[in-house]
């Protein structure tokens, strides 16, 4: 009986123990599910927080100062010629003025080619006119 009893007494200390491991592993679980959802929270924060960047960077303007004659452009619809394109997707170009509207001509017949350098003779049936 006495042999029972101690036996009884062992199990017991057994479960107390446990349940003590069992209780310590419980607060764990609670721990990591409590970080699980702070690491989701900050994951939302962090993706809310990407996406806004982006469209203030799409936004942002440069700092540069515009030079007199990139306002004088824009002041009468004028576009450098780098390529672009109006609104209707053609080509920003103006038309040419004929000669007889202009108040004044001026020809320019340069030596010398500015590109390669060739001498230029002046015979071209149709020359540059801007």
């Amino acid at each position: 009986m006495r042999a029972l009893e101690m036996e009884i007494e062992a199990a017991r200390v057994k479960l107390e123990i446990a349940r003590f491991e069992h209780a310590e592993e419980l607060k764990c679980l609670a721990r990591v599910a409590s970080r699980d959802q702070e690491i989701r929270r900050l994951r939302d924060e962090l993706k809310l927080a990407i996406d806004g960047s982006d469209s203030v960077r799409r936004t942002r303007r440069s700092r540069r100062q515009r030079t007199d004659s990139e306002r004088r452009s824009e002041r009468y619809g004028l576009r450098q010629e780098s390529g672009e394109v109006d609104s209707r997707g053609h080509p920003c170009t103006r038309a040419l003025v004929e000669r007889v509207a202009c108040a004044t001509v001026t020809e320019h017949r340069p030596e010398a080619c500015r590109g390669c350098g060739e001498v230029l003779t002046g015979t071209t049936l149709e020359p540059l006119r801007h």
